[in-house]
């Protein structure tokens, strides 16, 4: 298990409860964030400040993705895997983010718009291997 402390210049530490160990230093703007919650069976912590929600890789000790609304945020909840967002935005508008690699975006994109073969003049223009004779 661990814990998060909040240090008096911003940053907060992830410290293994049973050695005490600080496992890693994260620069986060303390000052900002609304709300904070650490999810160490899943290496993640997760901040919401302003329109944003951050979700933190307690590992690698580097944001892993991040999700901007257009409005300021009220709150937030995810689900027990941390793969799916449920914001509350100013406005009172609720969306559900869904969390994604960028292979399995880039596969699903794929799936919904199919690469089209290039035109010659396309292939010209951009030089794409091989040119049309």
């Amino acid at each position: 298990m661990a814990s998060l402390l909040a240090l008096s210049d911003g940053r907060f530490q992830i410290v293994g409860t049973e050695t005490g160990d600080i496992l890693h230093t994260l620069s986060v703007k303390a000052s900002a964030i609304q709300s904070l919650r650490l999810l160490p069976e899943l290496g993640l912590l997760l901040a919401s400040s302003g329109s944003d929600v951050t979700v933190w890789d307690t590992a690698a000790a580097a944001i892993d993705q991040q999700f901007v609304s257009a409005h300021p945020l009220l709150d937030f909840s995810h689900s027990g895997d941390a793969q799916r967002f449920l914001t509350r935005d100013a406005r009172g508008l609720a969306r559900l983010w869904q969390v994604e690699s960028p292979a399995e975006l880039l596969r699903r994109i794929e799936a919904d718009h199919p690469p089209r073969d290039l035109t010659c003049a396309e292939r010209e223009r951009h030089l794409v291997l091989p040119l049309c004779e």
